[in-house]
């Protein structure tokens, strides 16, 4: 595969997201405390007093912009090494060239939180970690190399050795991360050439069952077509009725091992989703009037004339993946709903703005509590539905469970036995 043209320039990670909002916080929270021990005891200098809480402030802003933006991830943790990278710039040439008393300690500290930006510099960007880094380590140099050629008279000779182990461990850090990225990218290069291999073989398969099923399904086609008495008929129906549960299990087969691939395409598109459930339950309406149940939608009303529309009529992502997911539900709980009604709701994330939160309840036999815990689970199928003769390849929520996933979303039941379930799941209206 050729490698991207500007593959050097930095770019945030999408899967460190999450991780990005939780650590920002933290580690603004820890300099402020440092910033306030340290303090009183007068073991921070002039560029401290300014840096340390313009690094907390300049974090505390990346963390909100994350959260409301998603897609400013890259600039905003471009803002916080530059200011993170000039402090620590200022820290050294101030205990190079402006020393003060503590000015040993000053620098040996901060030579020891070096190596954190550069973790955080290739924790958090997918490209240019290492420009990131060796750009900062290119600014130690100048300034080291500078004090060493013209050291002062009264240096003491611990200083000149804290210079020399700056200069060359410096590099090492470096050095092993970009190792550990790069075999992290042949692993996972590796784990994609597996992936389709199985591909392969999987679609080789299906072609050659699904030649031999068309035909079956063709043959019972023109059976039925003839009039046949009650045993003969029960019998085509139920040849039918099994060509397409197989054929069925091999969509659902694929379409999991599809979910598996790292290089799963998520468009960037923008879609109606109240339009989109809207569509979804009345195709699976039908159905459901057969089994007579009553499938009910709980849309959002349209925004009063002069006022501009919300936000999920013009959602950004993927609308062909966000369908899947909801007929995937929709599927399990016409599936396991013998009788009642079937809610579907679309409303706003009441924890998180720009989030959608839908749900589809049920009032079937619900789940037991010990079993929710893996009803996400490829391949899983309950007790009861086993008991019940329903069939089922034990993919569909596993399926909608991944693709939620890969949509940045999130998703959970909620179930009492006797009373039914409700699948929710939460999806960000701007997909990064």
């Amino acid at each position: 595969m050729k490698p991207p043209r500007h593959d050097w320039l930095p770019s945030v990670d999408p899967l460190q997201h999450p991780l990005l909002l939780k650590a920002l916080p933290m580690v603004a929270l820890s300099v402020l405390t440092l910033w306030l021990l340290e303090m009183p005891h007068q073991l921070i200098g002039r560029w401290d007093l300014i840096g340390m809480p313009l690094a907390s402030a300049v974090m505390l802003l990346a963390a909100w912009a994350l959260y409301r933006r998603p897609a400013w991830s890259t600039p905003a943790m471009l803002c916080v090494m530059a200011v993170t990278g000039l402090y620590l710039q200022g820290v050294v040439f101030l205990n190079l060239f402006a020393p003060s008393s503590n000015h040993l300690y000053s620098l040996l500290s901060t030579a020891q939180f070096m190596p954190l930006f550069y973790l955080a510099a290739f924790a958090g960007f997918q490209r240019g970690a290492p420009l990131l880094c060796w750009l900062q380590y290119g600014g130690l140099v100048v300034q080291l190399v500078a004090s060493l050629a013209y050291p002062r008279l009264d240096e003491p000779n611990l200083l000149m050795q804290a210079k020399a182990g700056i200069l060359l461990a410096q590099p090492t850090f470096i050095l092993v991360l970009t190792f550990m990225v790069r075999l992290r990218r042949e692993l996972a290069e590796r784990d994609r050439e597996h992936h389709q291999g199985k591909e392969r073989l999987l679609a080789m398969l299906s072609h050659e069952i699904r030649g031999p099923l068309q035909t079956m399904l063709s043959s019972v086609g023109l059976l039925s077509a003839r009039p046949l008495d009650a045993s003969a008929t029960r019998a085509v129906q139920r040849l039918e009725a099994v060509a397409v549960q197989l054929d069925r299990h091999l969509r659902d087969l694929l379409a999991f091992n599809q979910l598996d691939n790292p290089d799963l395409p998520i468009e960037h598109r923008s879609y109606d989703l109240p339009a989109l459930v809207r569509s979804s339950g009345e195709q699976h309406l039908p159905q459901a009037r057969q089994q007579g149940l009553e499938l009910l939608l709980q849309l959002p009303a349209e925004a009063p004339e002069g006022q501009p529309p919300h936000p999920w009529h013009h959602a950004q992502g993927d609308p062909d993946r966000v369908r899947q997911v909801l007929d995937n539900l929709l599927v399990n709980a016409l599936k396991y709903t013998p009788h009642g009604r079937i809610t579907v709701t679309l409303q706003p994330d009441p924890s998180r703005t720009s989030w959608a939160c839908l749900s589809v309840r049920d009032t079937g036999p619900g789940i037991d509590a010990d079993e929710q815990a893996r009803i996400f689970q490829p391949f899983v199928r309950l007790p009861e539905a086993r008991q019940g003769g329903r069939e089922g390849s034990g993919l569909g929520l596993a399926i909608a469970a991944r693709l939620t996933d890969r949509l940045g979303g999130e998703i959970h039941v909620d179930s009492v036995p006797g009373q039914g379930s409700c699948f929710t799941v939460n999806l960000p209206l701007n997909l990064p």
